[in-house]
């Protein structure tokens, strides 16, 4: 990952992925509310998460699903409805790459109103980069790193970061990207002390 983890766009069209990453550590999560940052989700997002049924539900995925639904409920995450354009926007999007409709409908959302989008999934951030540019593509573990490197995250948070993330999201830990932004946030800290 080449990121610069002194600089972050709060505000970010957030997909599935990356809200069950985000919510995934409560340490991270209050930290990014403290550092201001705001999520919307569109409906199809909010489908995936909330409403779609799942075959092999685990008790990791309703604690995400409670801590998704009760940061809607107190509005620290917004949902953001489509319009016939923006699903148009979604057709067009879907011939290119085959990705969900919360990703897509994601991509198109942040198009739409030239906003920052966030994913943790690989294809997704291709396509978004593709469609938005390097700038308006964002992931939790940059979230991470920039919360490090502005002390919203101390040094000691890091382990509990890193705990909290692996308990509740198994199937794929982000706990390599976390480490290597946390070295790129104390490398810009020491580098921004030396000026």
């Amino acid at each position: 990952m080449s990121f610069n983890v002194s600089k972050f766009h709060p505000h970010n069209i957030i997909d599935s992925c990356a809200i069950q990453n985000v919510l995934s550590s409560l340490t991270l999560y209050s930290a990014s509310l403290q550092a201001r940052c705001g999520f919307i989700c569109t409906g199809f997002v909010h489908y995936e998460c909330l409403v779609k049924s799942r075959n092999n539900s685990t008790l990791e995925d309703k604690e995400i699903q409670k801590r998704f639904a009760s940061a809607i409920e107190r509005g620290e995450v917004q949902i953001n409805s489509l319009d016939i354009e923006d699903l148009q926007g979604i057709q067009m999007l879907e011939n290119r790459k085959k990705l969900g409709m919360g990703e897509l409908s994601s991509i198109a959302v942040a198009k739409k109103f030239s906003q920052v989008f966030m994913t943790d999934d690989m294809k997704a951030r291709k396509l978004g980069t593709t469609i938005l540019g390097t700038e308006r593509v964002q992931t939790t573990p940059q979230l991470f790193g920039w919360l490090i490197f502005g002390n919203y995250l101390l040094d000691s948070d890091k382990v509990k970061v890193i705990e909290e993330h692996e308990r509740l999201e198994k199937r794929i830990p982000l706990t390599c990207f976390f480490e290597e932004l946390y070295l790129k946030a104390l490398e810009a800290k020491c580098m921004k002390m030396h000026e």
